[in-house]
């Protein structure tokens, strides 16, 4: 084993602080704008405490996020502190404006201020990076509001501008909205106002705004609560952890949070049979997938934990127990399929690591907890960090230096350090197979968000 625990942690925030900033803060895969006067004299502060030579220029703030992008960047990389650099091309861009992408861009951003914050992170312009975060994360906070909100709800759009165009057009989707996203929403809401909180230079921005959302809330639990039932387990468990969150960050509702996510646990914990297999419905025999079953754990370990929940405690152990059939010590990897070939997703890997970090919050004897430590740094090294599902570092980002990653191969292309959907992990040969492609945020940016949330708690 190469790694211990605090190399894998900082190997994770290191990675997806490099996703966040590629993506929410300087591809311009979205609507963006150059700093207003106001902007400009908080930046300058920022500015002067930097060496001249290594001043961040052409800065930019992206309000929204286009759903899929290529991470390719359109020039050479001349100057690491030039903004403008560090774009992707258009090609492939898909112009849809996801809500579940935006709030989780959101929440990545307070959590990554979060870890520069306590020097989980540690760049050589910290407090700069620190006002891009909490600037990129209040400004897209402010779009989902003032943009995507019809009534009580929040909606996907499409930026439909024409070139050039220098008003915002944004189309909102008439589907029904995604139940999901909604509860995403009021998480970033909540990670919003917690940073607010922490009294930082610039955190200024009135959060009134932003509050008033959070009264939305016990409406959307009432509905929601309706038929719960009819609810997937991948659903349940994606809202249970949104609710989670929101419930340590936002001090509001507190009750009503705990109320609902009693529900949650106590519908997911029917639908678990005695073999610890996790139904994808409550009246179908359809098994959830390993990324649901493990999401389950998680949540059913962190709610254990949080109010001492003997139901829970059992839930999480009978879980746990299954998943544990399906781990390889040869090849240190859960195996779901009994073919040779793996196939792990971003999501899954996500799913995977962060149950196993919350489920040794509810263990107690020492020699069970060292055999789970010792899975979750075996497990992520094979996978999330020697497999290239990240795209590696072909250029220092906004500092001098790249930032020290693990060993793994860097991309033959420029691609902007970010995640990959999907790999390929033959395990008699010990080969992976992942080819850079389109950015998918939809599915990159909530595996990050459950990762970041777990890993640091």
């Amino acid at each position: 084993m190469d790694y211990e625990m605090m190399d894998i942690k900082r190997q994770i925030n290191s990675m997806i602080y490099l996703n966040y900033i590629s993506y929410s803060v300087l591809s311009g895969c979205g609507s963006c704008r150059v700093p207003s006067p106001k902007d400009m004299e908080e930046l300058e502060t920022l500015l002067e405490e930097l060496p001249l030579d290594r001043r961040p220029h052409n800065i930019i703030f992206t309000d929204s996020l286009y759903k899929r992008c290529m991470p390719k960047y359109q020039n050479d990389i001349e100057n690491p502190y030039d903004f403008s650099d560090f774009r992707w091309v258009t090609k492939k861009s898909k112009r849809v404006i996801d809500i579940d992408v935006m709030a989780n861009s959101i929440i990545g951003c307070c959590n990554l201020i979060e870890r520069l914050l306590t020097f989980d992170l540690q760049l050589e312009n910290p407090n700069f990076m620190i006002y891009m975060l909490h600037k990129t994360a209040v400004n897209q906070g402010v779009f989902i509001i003032r943009h995507l909100k019809i009534g009580s709800m929040f909606y996907n759009g499409e930026d439909v501008a024409e070139e050039g165009d220098s008003e915002l057009h944004i189309q909102i989707s008439s589907d029904n909205p995604d139940i999901v996203s909604q509860f995403a929403v009021f998480h970033a809401i909540s990670a919003l106002v917690q940073i607010s909180n922490f009294g930082q230079q610039f955190f200024n921005y009135s959060m009134e705004e932003l509050i008033d959302q959070l009264n939305i809330l016990p409406d959307l639990l009432t509905t929601f609560s309706e038929g719960l039932e009819k609810y997937s387990s991948k659903e349940l468990s994606l809202i249970g952890l949104h609710l989670t969150e929101v419930y340590k960050k936002s001090g509001c509702h507190l009750e009503i949070i705990h109320k609902f996510l009693h529900k949650i646990t106590k519908e997911l914990s029917q639908r678990i049979k005695s073999d610890g297999k996790v139904l994808r419905y409550r009246d179908r025999e359809e098994t959830a997938s390993p990324s649901t079953t493990t999401n389950c754990l998680n949540l059913l370990s962190q709610c254990a934990y949080m109010f001492s929940s003997k139901s829970c405690y059992e839930a999480c152990h009978i879980i746990y127990r299954d998943i544990l059939t399906t781990w390889d010590e040869r090849s240190h990897v859960f195996k779901f399929r009994s073919s040779n070939k793996q196939t792990y997703s971003i999501k899954d890997l996500s799913s995977i690591i962060s149950a196993l970090f919350s489920y040794t919050r509810t263990i107690t004897d020492a020699e069970q907890y060292e055999r789970i430590e010792k899975q979750i740094v075996t497990f992520t090294e094979t996978t999330l960090l020697k497999s290239c599902i990240f795209n590696g570092q072909n250029y220092p980002v906004l500092q001098q230096n790249k930032m020290k990653l693990h060993d793994a191969l860097e991309p033959e292309k420029p691609w902007a350090p970010v995640f990959n959907k999907a790999f390929e992990y033959k395990l008699s040969k010990n080969k992976y197979y992942c080819d850079a492609d389109v950015f998918r945020a939809d599915y990159v940016l909530p595996a990050c968000t459950i990762l970041l949330n777990c890993i640091n708690n």
